[in-house]
């Protein structure tokens, strides 16, 4: 079993992630305005690849790089 702290510590990680996430998707939403105004070209292109290129990364990153496996007790092994 996970105890108390273990979940707040695991709880607080993957908020704090969720934090930079949204700070990133902001400062990329910012981004395209910018290059909206300067070219609408540009900026589909840069939306397209660059929201394809990190959903994919940001994928990759949750699954193998970011997650925890979760502990496991000798006795849950039954």
């Amino acid at each position: 079993m996970i105890d108390s702290g273990e979940r707040d510590r695991i709880r607080r990680k993957w908020f704090r992630f969720g934090i930079v996430l949204a700070i990133l998707y902001a400062t990329f939403t910012l981004v395209l305005f910018v290059l909206f105004e300067m070219s609408p070209r540009l900026g589909i292109l840069v939306g397209v690849v660059g929201g394809t290129v990190g959903a994919i990364v940001l994928t990759i990153f949750v699954l193998y790089v970011y997650r925890e496996d979760p502990p496991t007790d000798e006795k849950d092994r039954g």
